[in-house]
């Protein structure tokens, strides 16, 4: 959940929530964070980390186990980026091929007309996940 706190000093009642609330709805954490005055905490963290300047594209492309690469259309990452996120565990580089041999292990789904927000309650995600996850693991085949 939500680490640290305004004192600076690491701790947070947010991130000590008990076992039995770890299920508890994500509201229920907004609500505290809210009570307790720590929006603008959270608020400037979230900041900071969308300001900082990453590139994955190194450890990306070193990452050989089968990725399910998951977005909505309307999502956050454009459908553009997604693409290239995808180009690095080395899909959509050539044509598969009717035997599927020129797939790369890796696979890029983009959901129509989700978000980030909406994408976990769409059937379409199990729909789309269950398939990827119950296909045999390369050299098991």
């Amino acid at each position: 959940m939500v680490s640290g706190d305004p004192r600076g000093n690491g701790t947070s009642r947010c991130s000590e929530r008990r076992a039995d609330e770890a299920d508890s709805d994500v509201s229920d954490v907004c609500a505290h964070c809210a009570e307790a005055g720590r929006w603008p905490v959270l608020l400037t963290k979230i900041g900071d980390l969308l300001r900082k300047d990453y590139d994955w594209s190194k450890d990306v492309s070193r990452i050989k186990a089968p990725t399910l690469l998951l977005f909505g259309d309307a999502d956050a990452v454009p459908p553009a980026h997604a693409v290239q996120f995808f180009e690095l565990f080395g899909g959509g580089k050539k044509d598969g091929g009717w035997d599927g041999s020129g797939m790369s292990n890796s696979r890029l789904a983009i959901l129509p007309g989700l978000t980030h927000y909406t994408i976990f309650s769409s059937p379409m995600l199990a729909s789309t996940v269950t398939p990827f996850l119950e296909a045999p693991m390369p050299g098991n085949m």
